[in-house]
């Protein structure tokens, strides 16, 4: 398992890169409730891009994107240079 961020993280099978999303939240009654996702891609790339294309999207205005593209900026290094060792 490699963790992107604290909703996102890679894993992998035999045929697949798999980008999980996992969200704890509350609901209308206080009930703690999870929401999970998957996305199967044939590559890391593929992956690397849906996450980038996912988590840009809940930038609430674009102070906050910003934020978002420099943290993914330097994950994404970090991740390549793990993978390149």
């Amino acid at each position: 398992m490699i963790k992107l961020d604290e909703k996102y993280y890679l894993t992998a099978d035999n045929n697949n890169w798999i980008l999980n999303f996992r969200e704890r939240y509350k609901n209308d009654k206080g009930e703690t409730k999870i929401k999970e996702d998957k996305w199967y891609c044939s590559t890391l790339k593929g992956c690397l891009k849906k996450y980038y294309n996912e988590a840009t999207k809940r930038a609430k205005n674009v102070v906050e994107l910003g934020f978002i593209l420099k943290r993914l900026e330097d994950r994404i290094e970090v991740l390549q240079n793990t993978l390149e060792k």
